[in-house]
């Protein structure tokens, strides 16, 4: 089960069943990303080749960590076993204050 925020659930309408699951075709194997591109091709985007599950998450995971969001939390949304893993390849979305943090700092 997979939560999502209300802001996106306007878009969706209304379930007919929530025993259902929507995504039929991902079954999570090699044909997972065809059916991602089929489905983004019949909606219009033009750059459906270059969409996957893993671009779908990378931009999932550096857009939360770009707007603010805490590492921890994200690395939580993604399932990894570590936060680590989630530093490592998403620390340089991190918003960074150095700028400002540096011109505050006093030296007596």
């Amino acid at each position: 089960k997979m939560l999502i925020n209300e802001n996106s659930m306007k878009y969706l309408g209304n379930r007919s069943n929530d025993e259902k699951r929507v995504f039929t075709a991902f079954k999570y194997d090699g044909h997972t990303n065809n059916h991602l591109r089929i489905w983004c091709a019949e909606a219009g985007i033009k750059d459906f080749r270059k969409v996957s599950s893993h671009t779908a998450r990378h931009t999932f995971a550096s857009l939360l960590i770009s707007k603010g969001e805490s590492i921890y939390k994200v690395s939580n949304l993604l399932a990894h076993k570590s936060v680590s893993t989630t530093e490592r390849v998403y620390a340089k979305f991190i918003p960074s204050d150095g700028d400002k943090i540096m011109k505050d700092v006093k030296f007596a």
